[in-house]
C-alpha cells in the first residue's frame, strides 16, 4: 500500500483552497486530508490528523498563519509548515523561517511550484518560492566588499551555493554538477557552517544579499 504525503490546507477563501487541492491532488502521491477556514481550525486539524504538512495562509481570521506556526512549534508538533502568502518582504521571510516555517510560497505560484515545495519540504529541506528568489535578485542593489563573504568557500561549494540561489533542488544540482545527491547534501552542510546559517532558505537569502551573481561571474 502506498504511503501518501498527507496535507492539511488552511485558507479562509474557499476558491483558493479548492484550487490548491485540485493542483496538489494531480500528484498521486499527495492527499489533502483536511481543510480549515481559520487558524483555530488549522491547529485543531493538525492535532487530530497529525498530517505530514500544513499549508497555511498568512492572513486568516481568529489566528494568523504566523500565530498558528508559533503555536505549533510551542507544542513541538512534527508536521511541516509551508506559509502561503502574497508578502514578498525579505525581513518578513526571515521572521517566518526563524519561527520555524519549512517553506514559503506565493499565492500566485504555478501548480508545479506548490507540488515541488511540498515534496522538498517533506524530504527535510527548506523551500523558498522560485519567483520570490527572482524578485529578491532583481531588487538587490550592488554592494562593494573589500573581502567577499564567499572567499572561504571552495569553487565547488560556490557552485552549489550559486545553484541553490537559483532555486534548484539537490537532485537537479547533482545532475548539473555530476554529483550524487548525497554528496550535494554533504557539501551543503559544510556551506551552511562556513556562512553561519541554519538552513537552505537562509543560505539563499545570504547568497542574494551578498551579490552571489556578481561574485560568481567574476570568479
Amino acid at each position: 500500500m502506498n504511503k501518501f504525503i498527507r496535507v492539511v490546507l488552511a485558507d479562509d477563501h474557499e476558491l483558493i483552497r479548492q484550487g490548491l487541492k485540485r493542483i496538489i491532488e494531480l500528484d498521486t502521491d499527495i492527499r489533502v486530508v483536511g481543510e480549515a477556514v481559520n487558524g483555530i481550525e488549522a491547529l485543531a486539524l493538525v492535532k487530530t490528523l497529525s498530517p505530514d504538512l500544513l499549508i497555511v495562509d498568512m492572513n486568516m481570521p481568529q489566528m494568523t498563519g504566523i500565530q498558528v506556526l508559533e503555536e505549533l512549534r510551542k507544542q513541538d508538533k512534527a508536521s511541516k509548515v509551508i506559509i502561503l502568502t502574497i508578502e514578498d518582504d525579505r525581513e518578513f521571510i526571515k521572521k517566518c523561517m526563524f519561527l520555524g516555517a519549512d517553506g514559503y510560497i506565493l499565492k500566485d505560484s504555478a501548480g508545479t511550484e506548490v507540488v515541488r515545495a511540498i515534496e522538498q519540504v517533506v524530504q527535510g529541506d527548506k523551500y523558498l518560492d522560485q519567483a520570490l528568489i527572482g524578485m529578491l535578485l532583481r531588487s538587490e542593489s550592488f554592494k562593494h566588499f573589500d573581502k567577499s563573504p564567499f572567499d572561504e568557500l571552495t569553487s565547488r561549494e560556490l557552485d552549489i551555493l550559486y545553484q541553490i540561489s537559483k532555486g534548484r533542488t539537490n537532485k537537479e544540482i547533482g545532475e548539473i554538477l555530476f554529483l550524487a545527491e548525497k554528496t550535494v547534501k554533504n557539501y551543503l552542510t559544510t556551506i551552511f557552517r562556513k556562512i553561519d546559517v541554519k538552513d537552505r532558505v537562509n543560505a539563499v537569502l545570504f547568497a542574494i544579499e551578498n551579490q552571489i551573481n556578481n561574485y560568481y561571474d567574476e570568479n
